[in-house]
């Protein structure tokens, strides 16, 4: 296993994006994909983690699934992966969840990513078939603290 790093994270900037799709392979090849990153990083949901202020990996967390948290991209460079940049956002992304909940989802074929989710807590929480032709998207939850409950009659 290589030698786990902190990076630092911060906000991600509009002059940002250039590097984002640099180490982001969909991106290169996505207009699709880099829009929806230029979106993210104009509504201030796109966020950095950072290696040498060199951008690493990006995190994407908004609150428009059913008004929870939600993390709709976590990618690391691939040459920065297996180092704990991933665990990082995601602890980065239970500290500024504006919700009790938090979700994430990933494809059943992306095995590695479902690790680091269930080695974080986060609990399996359904399926979403036919977005990817044969690779059913696997969502993930994970409670971060208490909600108020009302009391029972």
């Amino acid at each position: 296993m290589a030698h786990l790093i902190t990076p630092r994270i911060r906000i991600a900037q509009p002059h940002d994006l250039e590097s984002l799709i640099a180490f982001d392979h969909v991106a290169r090849t996505s207009d699709s994909r880099t829009a929806f990153i230029q979106k993210s990083i104009s509504a201030q949901e796109c966020h950095l983690a950072l290696l040498e202020n060199n951008p690493v990996a990006c995190l994407i967390l908004n609150h428009a699934f059913f008004e929870q948290a939600f993390i709709s991209l976590l990618y690391v460079a691939e040459r920065h992966r297996r180092r704990g940049i991933g665990k990082a956002l995601l602890q980065y992304a239970q500290q500024i969840s504006r919700t009790p909940k938090l979700f994430t989802s990933t494809n059943a074929s992306n095995k590695p990513m479902q690790n680091l989710l269930i080695q974080q807590g986060f609990q399996p929480s359904g399926i979403i078939e036919n977005l990817d032709e044969n690779d059913p998207e696997l969502i993930f939850n994970k409670s971060l603290r208490e909600t108020e409950t009302s009391p029972k009659s």
